[in-house]
């Protein structure tokens, strides 16, 4: 009997080869993450007044960058002056310009003082002379011209004396004849301003004196208004007429 035939291997079957992985990414170096978080960190300190910059958001919208409040600036530790003088020379001019500013305020209180005291007082014993020298000089009776011209001289200076004798032979040839006599009364009375010329021993007073006129045998009044400068001076402690003159 023939042999049966030997049955033959099955071939073995080849291995599959196995899948390589993929590679693993390498993580970025660490310089470019510090990089990347300067510029971020210049970004966010830009100033309040510069255009807002936007971040950018994962899902790749865009939002305004949140604004930086200033940070007010570190005070002086030492006291700031203006043209860089020394605090001690800045003292020093201080302190001299208060001692002169006390000086002018007591010396014009003193002014004051004595624009308010002596000299007030001196220009109204001055305008109640003129008032009295009006009153003297401007009323007359016919029959009584000397004790007049002796009354009205008394009130004068010298100077004014001698003019005040160039009108009497006027009146002594008029008054007799029409028997005249005048009554003069002062209505008021001021010292006129005198400016930068203003003197303790020097007035000027404007008089504003009525003239009442009556002749003899006759009952008629008739009044004349008058307006007159009394120029007067200080003379032996007592007003003196200097000049006087018509408006």
């Amino acid at each position: 009997a023939k042999k049966a035939p030997v049955a033959k291997k099955a071939p073995v079957a080849k291995k599959a080869p196995v899948p390589q992985t993929a590679p693993v990414p390498q993580k970025a170096p660490a310089t470019k993450k510090a990089s990347a978080a300067k510029d971020a960190a210049v970004a966010t300190s830009a100033p309040a007044a510069s255009a807002p910059a936007k971040a950018a958001d994962p899902a790749g919208a865009t939002r305004p960058a949140a604004p930086q409040v200033a940070r007010p600036a570190p005070r002086a530790t030492k006291p700031a002056t203006d043209d860089g003088a020394p605090t001690t020379s800045r003292l020093a001019i201080a302190l001299a310009t208060i001692v002169l500013v006390a000086g002018v305020v007591l010396g014009g209180l003193g002014f004051n003082h004595w624009r308010g005291n002596d000299f007030d007082q001196s220009r109204s014993k001055a305008v109640s002379a003129a008032s009295a020298a009006a009153e003297t000089i401007f009323s007359f009776r016919y029959d009584k011209l000397d004790e007049h011209t002796t009354e009205s001289k008394a009130l004068m200076t010298a100077k004014y004396g001698k003019e005040f004798d160039t009108i009497v032979p006027t009146l002594t040839d008029v008054a007799p004849q029409r028997k005249v006599t005048v009554e003069a009364v002062t209505r008021n009375a001021a010292a006129l301003p005198c400016g930068d010329e203003c003197s303790a021993t020097k007035a000027s007073v404007l008089v504003f004196v009525d003239q009442d006129r009556r002749l003899a045998g006759d009952d008629t009044s008739t009044v004349f208004g008058n307006r007159i400068v009394v120029d007067l001076v200080q003379a032996g402690g007592d007003w003196k007429v200097d000049d006087i003159r018509a408006l």
